[in-house]
C-alpha cells in the first residue's frame, strides 16, 4: 500500500505543477502576449484548450490523492464515507469530461501522431473496462445523483445510497482510477509538448 509520506509528496508535486500550468495559461491569455503572438492564431487557441483539459484532470487527480490519503489513515466512519463520496464523484465527472472531449482529441491526432493515438486508444479501453468492472452507468451514476453530487430530498434514499457505496470495492475503484488519471496526465502532457514543438516550427 502506498504510504502517507508518498501521498504527501505526490500531492505537493502535483499542486505545484497545477500552479505552474495555471500560471502559463494566464500568460497565454495576457493581451500583451496575444498581441505579440497573433491573437487569431489557431495553434495558440488549440494549446490553451488542451491546457484547460490538463488542468481539469490535474485537479481531479489531486482530489483523488487527498481522498486516498484520508481513506488509508482515517478511523472515523463519517470521514471514510465523505472521502469515498468525493472519490466516486471525481470518477464520474472525470469520465464524463473525458468522453466529451474525445472527438476533438482524436481529430487532432489523426495526422502524423499514430503513437499518441495508440496511447489514447489504450487509455480509452482501460476506462471502458473500468466502467464495466465498477458498474459506472448504473451504480456510480445513480450514487452521483442520489448522494454524491446531490443530496436526495428523501434522507432515507440519501443514506441508503451513501451506505451502499461505503465498501472496500469503492476504495479499490478510487485507487485504480487514480492510476488511470496518472496515465491520462502523462498523455495530455505529451500532447502539449507536441503542440509546443509545432508552434516553435511555425514561428522559427
Amino acid at each position: 500500500m502506498i504510504s502517507k509520506e508518498n501521498l504527501d509528496n505526490l500531492i505537493t508535486h502535483y499542486q505545484n505543477e497545477l500552479s505552474e500550468i495555471y500560471s502559463l495559461l494566464n500568460t497565454l491569455n495576457n493581451p500583451a502576449f496575444q498581441q505579440e503572438y497573433n491573437p487569431g492564431n489557431k495553434d495558440l487557441t488549440e494549446i490553451k484548450d488542451h491546457i484547460k483539459y490538463l488542468l481539469f484532470f490535474l485537479t481531479c487527480f489531486l482530489d483523488i490523492l487527498v481522498s486516498l490519503k484520508a481513506l488509508f489513515t482515517t478511523e472515523l466512519d463519517w470521514e471514510r464515507k465523505f472521502h469515498i463520496k468525493n472519490g466516486v464523484v471525481v470518477i464520474y465527472e472525470s469520465v464524463k469530461t473525458f468522453n466529451q472531449h474525445q472527438l476533438a482529441i482524436r481529430n487532432y491526432l489523426q495526422t502524423d501522431k499514430e503513437n499518441l493515438l495508440q496511447k489514447l486508444n489504450t487509455i480509452s479501453t482501460k476506462i471502458r473496462d473500468f466502467k464495466t468492472q465498477f458498474r459506472f452507468d448504473t451504480e456510480i451514476a445513480n450514487f452521483r445523483n442520489k448522494a454524491g453530487a446531490h443530496y436526495d430530498k428523501d434522507i432515507e434514499v440519501y443514506m441508503y445510497n451513501l451506505n451502499l457505496m461505503d465498501n472496500p470495492s469503492s476504495v479499490v475503484a478510487i485507487k485504480l482510477f487514480g492510476d488511470l488519471l496518472d496515465q491520462l496526465l502523462v498523455f495530455w502532457s505529451q500532447i502539449l509538448d507536441d503542440m509546443y514543438k509545432k508552434i516553435v516550427r511555425n514561428t522559427s
